[in-house]
């Protein structure tokens, strides 16, 4: 079996939708995302959790309780082209703040699955270690099934790194059904797009946005139901997009009213996203799951090196 192949202001608009407030002014300091940060990893005591002792949907569940909160707290205006690119200018840290977060934990989440793969010193066995690669692929599909885009495209971005991907022999030892899986997932994330979203259920974000605005949404049938938490840099890569290929103003000085409708449009739906996502997810205690993700944070520039001295 061959391993796998190696990313403004408020608007008022005259648009037929009623107007929604687009905040630019960045949020208050809150506490931490996490409700369970692990203690430091110089701690004496801490005893390391086993990542295969958890159920893949709990895993899944609790690969989203950060996002979804850093999720919610975005500034849809912070993913305008105008802005987001100029995040790594110098002294313009402070721009895009809202997404800078998002994006650093969704690289957590990637270096937390890598990590796993390959830190352990009890698995230097291949049979191991791919068994902990299934159980990942099995992550990826609860949250496929869970509508959690993000966690799943950190997953698969993980398990197609230079670092796993090329752990032939543990690949080797993958069962056949669980890579097909895997292929497909891979397959389907490719396709990741914001109509994959929008065709699941567009009237179900419009109708709660309104049970919102009429303090009803307790009421709401769909209230209850899973939140999508959507991979963030598919809305301002599109927004970047109109940015480059659209000019702000058209001859004599006049708005481009088509650049704002589409760019309005875009946060309308992240907005219409961020309504729906107010299930709240339950974290398990401190230290007992997604301290993984915090512990491995370093992983990335020496994942390569750990993968070749595993198999040369």
């Amino acid at each position: 079996m061959e391993p796998p192949s190696t990313p403004l202001t408020a608007l008022v608009l005259e648009i037929s939708s009623p107007p929604l407030k687009i905040d630019t002014e960045p949020p208050p300091a809150s506490e931490a995302f996490c409700s369970w940060h692990v203690a430091s990893k110089n701690s004496p005591t801490e005893e390391k959790p086993d990542l295969m002792a958890f159920p893949p949907e709990l895993l899944a569940e609790q690969a989203t309780i950060i996002g979804q909160e850093l999720f919610k707290k975005v500034v849809p205006s912070h993913c305008l082209g105008s802005i987001w690119p100029k995040k790594n200018k110098p002294g313009n840290e402070h721009l895009a703040h809202t997404v800078h977060v998002t994006i650093t934990h969704f690289k957590s989440v990637t270096n937390c699955v890598i990590a796993t793969c390959l830190r352990d010193p009890n698995m230097t066995a291949q049979e191991v270690r791919a068994r902990v690669v299934e159980h990942w692929i099995q992550v990826a599909q609860e949250c496929q099934i869970m509508r959690k885009y993000s966690p799943l495209h950190a997953i698969l971005c993980a398990l197609q790194s230079t670092s796993i991907c090329g752990l032939k022999n543990t690949w080797g030892k993958v069962y056949r059904e669980s890579y097909q899986n895997f292929k497909e997932l891979c397959s389907q994330d490719k396709s990741l797009s914001r109509e994959l979203m929008n065709k699941e259920a567009p009237s179900k974000f419009v109708t709660q946005e309104i049970n919102i605005q009429k303090s009803r949404v307790s009421s709401h049938p769909y209230h209850d139901e899973t939140p999508v938490v959507p991979f963030l840099p598919i809305f301002f890569n599109n927004l970047v997009m109109l940015h480059l290929t659209m000019e702000d103003y058209l001859e004599g000085g006049k708005i481009n009213l088509k650049k704002r409708n589409e760019e309005y449009k875009t946060m309308r739906e992240i907005l219409l996203l961020q309504m729906a996502a107010n299930k709240k997810l339950q974290p398990q205690p401190q230290g007992a799951i997604w301290g993984l993700v915090l512990r491995h944070e370093e992983v990335q520039n020496e994942s390569y090196i750990l993968s070749c001295q595993l198999e040369p």
